[in-house]
């Protein structure tokens, strides 16, 4: 079972679409009413999508609350709602905050298992992580030739964010993204 959460935009859908092509049995359930669908539907997977308002505080919640229970990813802002939960300060963004940018990314991470150390993704955020201030529970996986964050992975938990949107058609690794994502099994 995957859970997609709907953070009131239409990320969550565009999502639902990419995530179907590679699981049939998905869930797209409320912000509001998340938790306990959660709790009741019990998901191996557990997706945090971008969202139109500031980084959610259930989405935060929802973090911590399965961070050992389900894998995790978190996309654009909620990406920032993962990475808020464990005490990163969250910044206005200095560059472009619409745009498609060169990613270079750490083959290790199992995301990005097939990739090549540069893939091309499209993102969609005025807000960014502090890297001065990330906190030690997370590895850096992605990142642009600048030094903006764009992936990270939790250190003790099958926890990552995505800053760029793999559901985009601005990101043509996507599908691999999100299929890498569903292929987690009990690696941490």
């Amino acid at each position: 079972m995957v859970v997609i959460v709907d953070n009131s935009s239409c990320f969550a859908y565009s999502l639902y679409q990419l995530v179907g092509e590679a699981e049939a049995n998905v869930a797209v359930v409320g912000a509001n009413e998340a938790i306990g669908c959660i709790d009741r539907l019990e998901p191996t997977h557990i997706f945090i999508p971008h969202s139109s308002v500031e980084p959610s505080i259930v989405s935060a919640e929802i973090a911590k609350r399965y961070e050992s229970k389900a894998k995790i990813l978190g996309i654009g802002l909620g990406c920032l709602a993962v990475c808020h939960a464990y005490g990163a300060s969250i910044i206005s963004a200095k560059g472009p905050t619409s745009q498609r940018a060169e990613i270079h990314i750490a083959n290790a991470s199992p995301i990005f298992k097939g990739l090549a150390p540069l893939i091309q993704a499209g993102f969609y955020h005025t807000k960014e992580i502090d890297r001065i201030a990330l906190p030690e529970a997370f590895h850096v996986i992605a990142e642009t030739a600048s030094g903006s964050l764009m992936g990270l992975k939790h250190k003790d938990y099958p926890t990552f964010g995505l800053m760029f949107q793999p559901e985009s058609i601005l990101t043509p690794n996507g599908r691999q993204i999100i299929r890498n994502f569903l292929a987690l099994g009990d690696e941490k």
